[in-house]
């Protein structure tokens, strides 16, 4: 690490004994050797970074600019500098490179008392070019565990152990710093446990690794991504009332480059988010967007159990979350770390039959056209269906649509009508969707000409006729003997009023 300049060390003396300042060029080089081990530029990005004792932090605004300042400042005594000087000198170090940020270190863990290595389960000192881009806001503890914790997390999903894995292994590839490209969807009324969760996973990563946002913030203004930069966790509440367009949440998700735009700043920068997405909400994620984009990146896991008010009483009375569950997260890390990475990324290969569940109504809710496939429309290989078009038929104040009950556009846009949704999916864009929608169900559409009328027909796919059971689901198997399979669990939630829902946010949720 270099040592601080000391008075005059940007000065040198010219022939008549006069004290004069380096050129920025090579006080630039002079001033990086003094900051070395002590900040970093990130050129990718365009930000500052800073180290904090026990690993690199992005800097705060104006941190950097004032030490790089204090240090021209000392070197430049007597004689001072001018706001120019200054800026050259920054621009060179920056543009040369001559603080880059160190690769982080791999394969650890990071705690304030040191770096875990995950394959010895030994820890060492964080050093500046030894160490990680954050830090967990806990010492390591190889003895700890976490009944009270694992205990509750099984309650909260209803007993379903899977559904138990699939959380555990979230929050490990949380850990971890393994991007899944999901975001992980919690679905409840207040008071159901969701918000537990949200606190646990904001406890367990800490407050300076993660970020508070909304939908509409992150879609709507475009200095809000830029507050997910250097971040391990982005929550996103009451997820549900954005109903807007997701693009900026896919690209969150997807590994895409985001763009480095802060106020007051010159935009030159771009980063990947590499942390989680987590939300939460008392009903289903609604988006203008048709396609199934946004459902491959989806988990959805229920929490609909309620708690009593004699339950409440006696968690209160044990001290709440901090007491009970929060002094057990040194025991979650352990229970988290002991999921190798081949062992957390097959959890998200395939889901447990409740997310499955979960998952396709949520699809439904948010997708007219989805919805109208699961309850209207049978698959088969060889079956087809002309899409036909729209033509309404007025009955005073009754609108139908003509051939609704043969054809495929008219039937969705009856389907429609009737569930009282606003905004149909337009006929240029309702064949693409039902192609995307098919896939994703494990039941492919084609798009065809009928070979007489070569009127645009779909294969794959027709409607239900009158008491026919629709074949809409797609095959999971695998279930544990006496387990309810995916068909069951889609109707209960269905059909099932309690489950939907539509409770108004609970901010001070315990449970």
């Amino acid at each position: 690490m270099g040592a601080p300049l000391r008075n005059g060390g940007l000065l040198f003396t010219d022939d008549n004994g006069n004290p004069n300042r380096m050129i920025e060029s090579l006080a630039a080089v002079s001033v990086a050797t003094s900051m070395y081990g002590r900040i970093a530029w990130d050129a990718t990005a365009g930000t500052w970074w800073l180290w904090a004792t026990t690993h690199w932090a992005p800097a705060k605004p104006g941190a950097i600019e004032k030490l790089i300042a204090d240090a021209v400042h000392i070197g430049t005594e007597p004689i001072g500098f001018r706001p120019a000087y200054l800026s050259g000198l920054t621009q060179i170090i920056q543009r040369r490179g001559l603080l880059p940020r160190p690769a982080p270190a791999v394969g650890v863990i990071p705690f304030r008392n040191g770096l875990l290595d995950l394959r010895t389960m030994a820890l060492r000192p964080a050093r500046p070019n030894d160490a990680t881009e954050w830090v967990l806001p806990h010492d390591y503890d190889p003895d700890a565990d976490c009944p009270s914790i694992k205990a509750w997390l099984l309650d909260a999903v209803d007993g379903d152990t899977e559904s138990v894995d699939l959380l555990r292994a979230w929050l490990a590839a949380l850990v971890r710093g393994i991007p899944l490209q999901h975001f992980l969807l919690l679905l409840g009324r207040g008071g159901s446990g969701k918000g537990t969760f949200q606190r646990l996973a904001s406890a367990l990563i800490g407050d300076e690794n993660k970020a508070i946002s909304s939908l509409r913030a992150l879609e709507g203004n475009r200095f809000e991504v830029a507050r997910l930069y250097g971040k391990r966790l982005v929550m996103i509440n009451e997820a549900g009332q954005h109903g807007g367009a997701l693009d900026m949440l896919k690209a969150i998700t997807g590994g895409d480059y985001l763009p480095m735009e802060r106020k007051h700043v010159q935009q030159n920068g771009s980063f990947v988010f590499d942390g989680l997405v987590l939300m939460a909400s008392n009903e289903d994620l609604h988006s203008t967007d048709s396609t199934s984009g946004l459902e491959r990146r989806r988990l959805t896991v229920q929490f609909d159990r309620g708690v009593s008010a004699q339950e409440r009483a006696t968690w209160a009375a044990k001290g709440g979350e901090d007491q009970v569950l929060h002094a057990e997260i040194p025991g979650v890390i352990n229970w988290i770390m002991a999921l190798t990475s081949t062992e957390i990324r097959a959890r998200f290969d395939r889901y447990p039959a409740r997310v499955e569940a979960d998952n396709l109504r949520a699809l439904m809710a948010g997708n007219s056209v989805a919805d109208w496939m699961v309850e209207s429309c049978v698959f088969e290989p060889t079956a087809s269906a002309q899409v036909g078009s729209k033509c309404e038929i007025r009955n005073g104040a009754e609108v139908a649509f003509e051939n609704a009950q043969s054809r495929l556009y008219p039937s969705y846009l009856t389907h429609h009508r009737a569930s009282g949704r606003t905004r149909p999916v337009s006929l240029p864009k309702f064949t693409s969707t039902v192609l995307d929608i098919g896939r994703k169900l494990g039941h492919p559409v084609d798009n065809i000409r009928h070979p007489s009328t070569r009127a645009s027909t779909l294969l794959g796919l027709r409607l239900a006729r009158d008491g026919e059971r629709p074949t809409h689901l797609p095959d999971l198997g695998g279930f544990p003997e006496g387990s309810r399979n995916v068909n069951s669990l889609i109707r209960n939630e269905l059909t099932d009023d309690s489950k939907i829902n539509r409770a108004s946010a609970d901010n001070t949720e315990i449970f």
